[in-house]
């Protein structure tokens, strides 16, 4: 089984399966998520793929605990539907996330437009309603075999 985003300090026991064939929308997976961080856990995904079996834990931060959150930009790679945006300037394929990646986690803080520090990168990801949050378990797998 592979993990991903699952920090150290994370109990497995704390997970809680987002079984998203139970979701409308993009829209409900979000409340969902935000209702279980909020409540001390993690919400995750589990993808079975024909050889693996492939588990993301989303790492929200609860609405409800912080006012607002600074994040600095050059720390996010944003993945909207299946394009990869990073900085609002530069676009890439789904099938670039590992090269896109790559570049800020090798950066530490050489190029001022990319992450400082592998720890603080974040991916954010985000789906319209045209698009639909059912391509969510694709752009995953496909995301993942990539890395």
């Amino acid at each position: 089984m592979e993990i991903y985003g699952k920090r150290k300090t994370n109990s497995d026991s704390l997970g809680v399966e987002l079984e998203l064939n139970r979701f409308k929308n993009w829209k409900d997976v979000l409340d969902r998520t935000e209702s279980i961080v909020c409540n001390d856990s993690l919400p995750k995904i589990t993808l079975r793929t024909h050889k693996k079996l492939k588990t993301v834990y989303f790492q929200n931060p609860c609405s409800k605990n912080f006012g607002c959150i600074l994040i600095k930009q050059k720390n996010v790679i944003e993945i909207h539907n299946d394009t990869i945006n990073k900085s609002a300037e530069h676009f890439y394929p789904l099938d670039s996330l590992e090269s896109v990646l790559k570049k800020d986690i090798e950066n530490k803080g050489k190029n001022p437009r990319l992450s400082d520090n592998p720890e603080k990168l974040l991916i954010y990801v985000s789906y319209n309603d045209k698009n639909g949050f059912e391509k969510l378990p694709k752009n995953i797998i496909q995301a993942h075999s990539n890395l």
